[in-house]
C-alpha cells in the first residue's frame, strides 16, 4: 500500500513539472501604473510611468526569458533594471517617445538582438545596458541622450558602426570594451575625457569622425588602455558650402557635421572628367541627402565615396 502511494506521489509530481510551463504567467503588472501581456512570445507593456526593476535570482522579471519582440507603449518612461536580461530569442523591441531611461542591464545578453531605435525622448543608458548583444551591428544614440553607463555596449562583437550625440560630454570606462568588429564611430565635440579601456580590445576600430578640431580632439582627457585612439584616422567636421547646376548655379551643395545635402532645382552636372565641388571632402562625406526640386544625378557624382 505505500509503495502504491509513493508510485501515485511520483506521478503526481511528474504530471505537475510537466504542466509547469503551460501554467507560467501571460499577464500581469510590471510597475505602479504598468501591465504586461505576453501572447505567442510577443510582450506588450502599457500605461504610464516607470517599469520596475528586477534582478537576477531573487526578482526576476515576470514574463520569463522566452519572448522574441517587445512592444512598450507610450507612456512607459523607463525600462528596470534587468528587465530582459538573457533574453536570447529576442529579436525585434519597438520603444516609445515617452522612453527616457534604459537601466542597468536591461538588454544584457540580448545576443539575437540585431539592432533597437532609440527614442529621441531618451537620457540615459544605464550600465551594460546592451553588453553582449552580438548581433548589434549599429547603434546611433540620439541627441537627448546625456548619460551612457559604464560596459553599456561592450562584448558586442558584432557592431560595426555607432553615433554619440553631441550632447555627451563623457564615456565611461570599458564601454566599447572588447568590440573588436567597430570600424567606425563618431564622437561628439562636447567630450572632454574617454574612460579606461572605453575601446579597449576595439582592434579593427580605422576610423574616428571627431566633430570638433584637432585642438579640441588633443585636448580630450584619455585614460589608460585606450591605445587604438593614438593610431587611428582621425576625421575632423567641415561646414563647407557651394553653387553648381547644369547651365548655371542653381544647385547648392551644403556639408555638415559629415552630411552632404544637395538642393536647389534643377539638374546636377556630369563629373565624367571634371572635379566634383567636393571632392576635397570625399573622406568626411557619410551620408547624402538630396532635396525636392533636383531632377537629375549626374554621372560619377558619388562614385567612389
Amino acid at each position: 500500500m505505500k509503495r502504491r502511494f509513493l508510485i501515485v506521489l511520483a506521478g503526481a509530481l511528474l504530471l505537475l513539472f510537466l504542466l509547469l510551463p503551460a501554467m507560467a504567467e501571460t499577464s500581469g503588472t510590471c510597475g505602479e501604473n504598468l501591465t504586461w501581456t505576453l501572447e505567442n512570445g510577443v510582450l506588450m507593456v502599457r500605461g504610464t510611468g516607470a517599469m520596475a526593476d528586477y534582478d537576477r535570482s531573487g526578482h526576476p522579471s515576470p514574463w520569463g526569458t522566452s519572448i522574441t519582440q517587445v512592444i512598450i507603449e507610450n507612456g512607459v518612461t523607463s525600462i528596470g533594471q534587468f528587465a530582459f536580461y538573457e533574453c536570447y530569442d529576442l529579436y525585434d523591441v519597438s520603444l516609445p517617445n515617452t522612453l527616457t531611461t534604459i537601466s542597468d542591464y536591461a538588454f544584457c545578453k540580448c545576443r539575437n538582438l540585431p539592432g533597437i531605435n532609440l527614442p529621441a525622448s531618451l537620457q540615459t543608458i544605464g550600465v551594460e545596458g546592451f553588453w553582449g548583444n552580438w548581433s548589434m551591428t549599429s547603434i546611433t544614440i540620439p541627441d537627448s541622450v546625456t548619460s551612457l553607463g559604464g560596459y553599456a555596449f561592450s562584448n558586442c562583437f558584432g557592431l560595426e558602426r555607432v553615433i554619440l550625440p553631441d550632447t555627451l560630454t563623457h564615456i565611461e570606462v570599458c564601454t566599447f570594451w572588447g568590440c573588436e568588429s567597430l570600424v567606425n564611430i563618431m564622437l561628439p565635440s562636447h567630450l572632454t575625457s574617454i574612460g579606461a579601456e572605453a575601446f579597449y580590445n576595439c582592434y579593427n576600430l580605422q576610423t574616428v569622425y571627431y566633430n570638433g578640431t584637432s585642438d579640441q580632439w588633443n585636448a580630450i582627457e584619455k585614460a589608460d588602455n585606450n591605445d587604438v585612439l593614438t593610431s587611428v584616422n582621425v576625421v575632423y567636421a567641415s561646414n563647407e558650402s557651394g553653387n553648381f547646376g547644369t547651365g548655371g548655379n542653381n544647385l547648392t551643395w551644403t556639408l555638415s557635421n559629415w552630411t552632404l545635402t544637395i538642393s536647389g532645382a534643377g539638374a546636377m552636372p556630369d563629373y565624367d572628367s571634371e572635379e566634383r565641388p567636393w571632392d576635397a571632402y570625399v573622406e568626411e562625406i557619410t551620408s547624402v541627402v538630396i532635396q525636392n526640386g533636383v531632377t537629375n544625378i549626374g554621372n560619377r557624382a558619388f562614385f567612389d565615396m
